[in-house]
C-alpha cells in the first residue's frame, strides 16, 4: 500500500471513532436530559400542590377559627383600637418607647 492509501485508511478511522465518541456523548447528555426535564415536572407538580396547601393554611376564616378556639383570641373590637395619637407610648420622663399593658 501506498502512503496516501494508509494516510486515508487512518484519516477515516479517526473520524469514524471521533463520530463515534460524539455519538455516545450526545446520547448520554440526551438520557440525562431526559432525566432532568422529569425531574422538573415533577418539582412544578410538588410547587403546586405545596402552592396549594399554603393557600389553604393562611385562609383568613381558618386563622381566626384557630386563635379563638387554640389560643382563646377574640377580635377587637372597635373601641379596642386607637390610632398612634391616642396612644401614650413615650414615657415623658425618660423620653423612652414603653408599652402599658391593659389587662
Amino acid at each position: 500500500m501506498n502512503k496516501t492509501t494508509v494516510l486515508s485508511l487512518m484519516f477515516l478511522l479517526a473520524i469514524g471513532s471521533s463520530t463515534y465518541l460524539v455519538k455516545q456523548r450526545v446520547l448520554k447528555l440526551e438520557v440525562r436530559l431526559s432525566h432532568l426535564h422529569k425531574n422538573i415536572s415533577h418539582l412544578e407538580e410538588s410547587m403546586h400542590i405545596l402552592q396549594a396547601e399554603s393557600n389553604y393554611l393562611s385562609r383568613p376564616e381558618r386563622l381566626q377559627d384557630l386563635a379563638e378556639r387554640k389560643l382563646g383570641l377574640i377580635c377587637a373590637n372597635a373601641y379596642q383600637v386607637k390610632n398612634d395619637e391616642q396612644l401614650d407610648l413615650i414615657n415623658p420622663k425618660t423620653k423612652m418607647l414603653h408599652l402599658v399593658s391593659t389587662r
